[in-house]
């Protein structure tokens, strides 16, 4: 994932008041390995936005457009 993504993702989560803690226990990681792919350093996996957005559904309304604006940002390099 790239930045927008990635940011987006946190906003949300932030927005919604739950915590790196949370996130890791929902997708099996590490406190550590959320905050890396939070922060840039480790991509997320495909797999683990899935279960995101099947745990917190709202993140299906912000993601789409993010990625969008990956995709742009990625064409106008």
């Amino acid at each position: 994932m790239t930045y927008t993504v990635t940011a987006h993702l946190r906003g949300e989560l932030a927005k919604a008041g739950h915590t790196q803690l949370r996130v890791a226990a929902l997708l099996g990681l590490s406190v550590r390995a959320v905050s890396d792919r939070f922060t840039g350093k480790t991509e997320w996996r495909w797999g683990e936005i899935v279960r995101l957005c099947e745990a917190y559904p709202s993140l299906l309304d912000i993601l789409p457009t993010a990625a969008v604006l990956d995709a742009a940002m990625a064409a106008a390099a």
